[in-house]
Formats: C-alpha cells, sequence, structure tokens
C-alpha cells in the first residue's frame, strides 16, 4: 500500500529532526564551540552530603579540567580528563583523590562535602582547534542545628512547630533568667524569645564557632512569672523554610514555700510530688514549735530551782536536841550569833540548878 506524499513528508521532517537533535548534543571529538559550556552558576550543599557539579557542553572534547578558584588559567587542576583516560580521569592532591572523581558525563562528584569544599569550581574544556572555554559553580554550605533544637534550657524534648509549641514548666518566686540555644548550624539563624505574640528584647546573646566550623548560639531574656507562655523560636533554619520553636510557663511559687531563686524543671509528677510535700511541710511545722517551746519551758523551771537551792545551802543549821550550831565560813556574824547564843542557853540551865539546890 502507498503511503500518502503527505505522510512521507511528515517522516522526512522528523528524521531530520532526529538527527540535528543528535548532533547538537553529541556532535563529532572536537567540534566544542567556544561559547557553549552549562554549568550551574550556585549550589547549596549540605555538610557531609555527596555533591555532583555538572558540566555539559556541545561535541566531544579533547580534555577536561576541573579547578577549584577564580582564576581558571590558574587555578590548580582537582581532576583532569583526555581520551587516553579512563571516564574517572586523573586526581591530584591526596585529599582529592579520596573524595573527588570525574563521571561520564564529566561532571566533578565530591562524595562527601567538607568545609573545605566551599569556593568556585571551574569545569574547563579544549578542543582540537586550540579553543579553551569554561565555566564555573560557586558551592556554598549549609548545616541545620543539632536535633532537637531550640533547646530551653531545663526543658528537653518539647521542641515543635511554631504554631503548637509544646510546653514545660518551671517554679519560680521572681523574676528569672531563660536561656535557648541551638547548636551546630551553619551559616546563619534567626533566635528569638516570644511572649505570646510579642517578641522580647534579648539581655545576652552569644555565638560560638566550633572545630568544624559550625556555629552555636545561646540567647537569654528575663521572664516573671505569668499565666503566658515564652516561646523560643529559630528561623531562616540553614536548609529550611520551617519554623521551630519550644515553650515553657513559668509558674509562681506560694510565698509560704521556700523555693530556691533559681529555676526548677517540674513535669506532672513533680508538682504532685512538691503539693504533697507542702502539706506535709504545713502539718509538722506546728508540731515542731509545740515541742521546742516545751523543752525552753523544761528548762527554765530547772534552771530557776537550781538556783533557789544554791541560795539555801550557806545558812546555819540548829539542831533542838543537840543544840548544835554548824557556821557558816561565808557570813562570820551568823557563827557570832550562834556561839552567843548557845552561851546564854547555858547560863541559864546552870541559874536553873542553882535555885533548885538551894530550895
Amino acid at each position: 500500500m502507498a503511503v500518502p506524499k503527505r505522510k512521507r513528508l511528515v517522516l522526512w521532517i522528523l528524521c531530520v529532526l532526529n538527527v540535528c537533535s543528535f548532533m547538537f548534543f553529541t556532535g563529532t571529538r572536537g567540534d566544542v564551540p567556544d561559547d557553549v559550556v552549562y554549568t550551574e552558576l550556585h549550589k547549596d550543599v549540605r555538610i557531609g552530603d555527596r555533591a555532583v557539579l555538572t558540566c555539559r557542553f556541545r561535541g566531544s572534547p579533547l580534555a577536561v579540567y576541573w579547578k577549584k578558584g577564580d582564576d581558571p588559567r590558574n587555578a590548580p587542576n582537582l581532576v583532569s580528563w583526555i581520551p587516553t583516560d579512563d571516564v574517572t580521569g586523573k586526581c591530584e592532591g591526596q585529599r582529592v583523590c579520596e573524595i573527588m572523581e570525574m563521571n561520564e558525563n564529566y561532571s566533578l562528584v565530591i562524595k562527601e562535602v567538607a568545609f573545605a569544599e566551599r569556593g568556585r569550581y571551574t569545569c574547563r574544556v579544549a578542543n582540537y582547534k586550540g579553543n579553551v572555554i569554561h565555566n564555573f559553580t560557586d558551592v556554598s554550605l549549609y548545616a541545620p542545628p543539632k536535633e532537637p533544637f531550640p533547646v530551653i534550657n531545663g526543658c528537653f524534648n518539647n521542641v515543635s512547630s511554631a504554631s503548637n509549641p509544646e510546653s514545660c514548666s518551671v517554679l519560680a518566686n521572681r523574676t528569672i533568667n531563660l536561656t535557648c540555644s541551638v547548636t551546630n548550624y551553619y551559616p546563619d539563624i534567626e533566635l528569638f524569645f516570644l511572649h505570646g505574640t510579642k517578641q522580647l528584647t534579648t539581655i545576652n546573646q552569644v555565638e560560638q564557632t566550633n572545630v568544624d566550623s559550625t556555629k552555636n548560639m545561646l540567647i537569654s531574656i528575663e521572664a516573671s512569672p505569668s499565666e503566658t507562655l515564652y516561646t523560643c523560636v529559630a528561623s531562616d533554619v540553614p536548609g529550611s523554610r520551617e519554623r521551630k520553636a519550644a515553650s515553657i510557663l513559668v509558674m509562681l511559687v506560694e510565698s509560704s514555700i521556700f523555693i530556691p531563686s533559681e529555676t526548677i524543671p517540674v513535669t506532672v509528677e513533680t508538682v504532685k510530688e512538691k503539693s504533697h510535700g507542702a502539706i506535709r511541710a504545713v502539718k509538722i511545722v506546728p508540731i515542731v514549735l509545740s515541742g521546742t517551746a516545751a523543752v525552753v519551758f523544761i528548762c527554765w523551771i530547772w534552771k530557776r530551782r537550781h538556783t533557789h537551792n544554791d541560795g539555801t545551802q550557806g545558812s546555819p543549821e540548829v539542831d533542838a536536841d543537840t543544840s548544835k550550831v554548824e557556821t557558816s565560813e561565808r557570813d562570820p556574824m551568823i557563827s557570832k550569833s550562834a556561839i552567843d547564843g548557845k552561851f546564854i542557853l547555858i547560863h541559864h540551865n546552870f541559874q536553873n540548878k542553882s535555885v533548885s539546890t538551894t530550895s
């Protein structure tokens, strides 16, 4: 069956387009236009991840060089390829050979990205005519904070979304300092406190750089006991647009119960325990006070009696039967009176005997 002319024309056009497409993307060896190298202008890579930097061009090259630096001519080679090399190319330097190689599409593969791998990478291509073309990719690194984050001092595992934060509680009898922290992030993050919907002013903010170039941040605010939650929010998180938050409730302690001024993390169980402890303390205090008063009263009675006895031991004692007088050395007047009394008594007895004899 003969094919209509119109259909044959359509088939011919499709074949021409396929051949042209094939020649556009492959071409012949050495046929590299001077102005066509395709690379990603910018690439964000998470620290520790694998990265692939593409280098696409028309035709088949005579040589491909991956370099690092702003100057494509003088920057050192990382990995190079010529037709006699393996598809992975030749690496230069111990670290480069450990983590970098080319693939079959002339892309540079970085097996594990570290902080040292940030910077500008240039793909340079040479053809048989001696024409050299290049393009570059700027590699930026990021690291999200270590989970969980953010963390309020005294609260753990209470992190959730900013719209529905979970909360923990602390007891305080006056204004206290609340601190919130995030760790091991890169490059930057925003951290702040909310009281309800109002953003609070921080009284202290510290940012520290770690050995691996990641960072830690800590902020502090003054907080008073309130029924409204204090919420720490982490926004502009590296590698994510999500905001995370952690909340805390600062509860007022009754003034009759002594609580240290430092914050005390509590849960439902610890609140119950503290309530029972307060009740027991209220019951025990009157008993202790009563016992103390009784001991003081007994000591006072004993001391008074002891003082009275000491005062009576120094007076003279007269025996009615023998008329013996015991004198005290401490009072000579009492001794003299006692002797005179004895003499008078003997003289009176002698007179009585004389009268009886005369009779």
